[in-house]
């Protein structure tokens, strides 16, 4: 158990003056099996009212709108969160982080490496399966992830075009929500003898389910996979951007940790391993971070390709999706032809006591800014 303390800090600069500016932020940490958040803030210069709400994925997200014009938007956030990852009792998966994306979806290569890794470790993907069927069958996701199959968008709310000023804020996440093809293309379930499979699927026997007992188990291979991404791999920031796909970078054999993440999603699903992108912090990072985590049948655990580790008590997870694009830190729309620049600065680490000083200094900073104005 450990507890960490974070300062998360974003500057966006714009060329030029721009109004109706509308943002989704994902800053905040959220509590999940593995982390409990226990104090969390968050401060935007200029002020302006906030709303804190949940997407489809379950993470906690901040919703604003700013109508005049600015030149410049900051956001803070702040807080501790106690932090335990050995400590994960069973979690469920749903059947989304088994479905490839844009950003995710496997070449023949990363196909052929997949095939590879598992013959190797003697991996069943059959014993895989019935635990992952089990699994997906006490789905805790419930009604937000049947909202998340419906509802969620790539876009970000609030268009020129439209009145923004005039929504609530419920109805900005409305707008950024709306509805996704590719989540309707999720193969369909039928409960079978208290597990989910896919309908017209023949379900896995009880001697495939024995047969496995001798192989190796799927957490392993996750952890190979994440070794032949990382030995695949130079570190190279600005060789990729965020639309560049796992494909693209592996061919490259370049990229940041965007590009790590998605190449180890894309072997795992090619495989029929769950597994999700996650977006947080890392202790010694002055910047976000991104890993992956993978279902091994019965718990989500975290596996980091760009440092080829287990994930540990040094990560704080901000949000989970199935790729970059559902869980971007910072998301918005503005009206205007300004070019716009982004200086992030991120913060992780046991000393509290600072978390608590910079805190009380931005507070004090945004009041004295609100009497001014």
């Amino acid at each position: 158990m450990r507890m960490l303390s974070y300062v998360f800090e974003t500057s966006l600069a714009f060329s030029e003056p721009v109004t109706d500016h509308s943002f989704v932020l994902r800053c905040l940490p959220k509590s999940t099996n593995t982390q409990k958040v226990m104090e969390s803030q968050v401060f935007t210069r200029p002020r302006i009212p906030l709303s804190e709400q949940i997407d489809g994925f379950g993470n906690r997200i901040v919703v604003g709108y700013c109508p005049s014009a600015h030149e410049s938007f900051d956001f803070y956030a702040t807080g501790l969160a106690m932090v335990e990852p050995d400590d994960a009792g069973p979690t469920p998966a749903h059947p989304m982080f088994l479905q490839a994306t844009k950003l995710t979806m496997p070449s023949d290569a990363l196909r052929a490496l997949a095939k590879e890794e598992s013959q190797a470790a003697g991996w069943s993907a059959k014993g895989n399966a019935e635990r992952y069927a089990a699994s997906i069958a006490e789905d805790s996701l419930g009604a937000e992830a049947t909202w998340a199959r419906e509802n969620v968008s790539r876009e970000t709310s609030g268009t020129p075009d439209e009145d923004v000023a005039a929504k609530a804020p419920d109805e900005e996440v409305a707008a950024e929500t709306s509805a996704r093809d590719d989540l309707a293309g999720l193969p369909g379930k039928d409960v079978i003898e208290g597990s989910l499979v896919e309908v017209g699927a023949a379900p896995v026997s009880p001697e495939d389910v024995a047969a496995d007992a001798g192989y190796a188990s799927t957490w392993a291979l996750a952890q190979r996979l994440c070794t032949r991404v990382f030995d695949s791999f130079e570190y190279a920031p600005g060789a990729t951007d965020t639309t560049t796909t796992a494909a693209e970078a592996y061919e490259a054999g370049r990229g940041v940790c965007q590009d790590y993440a998605h190449v180890l999603i894309a072997l795992c699903r090619a495989l029929g391993i769950p597994a999700r992108y996650v977006t947080g912090l890392m202790v010694g990072e002055g910047a976000t971070h991104a890993w992956v985590e993978v279902h091994d049948g019965e718990r989500w655990r975290g596996l980091d390709p760009t440092h080829n580790c287990v994930v540990d008590d040094r990560y704080m997870l901000f949000a989970t999706g199935r790729d970059f694009e559902d869980c971007p830190i910072e998301r918005g729309m503005f009206r205007g032809k300004a070019e716009q620049t982004q200086k992030v600065s991120a913060s992780l680490g046991d000393d509290a006591p600072a978390v608590n000083a910079t805190t009380a200094h931005l507070a004090e900073a945004v009041a004295a800014e609100a009497k001014a104005g």
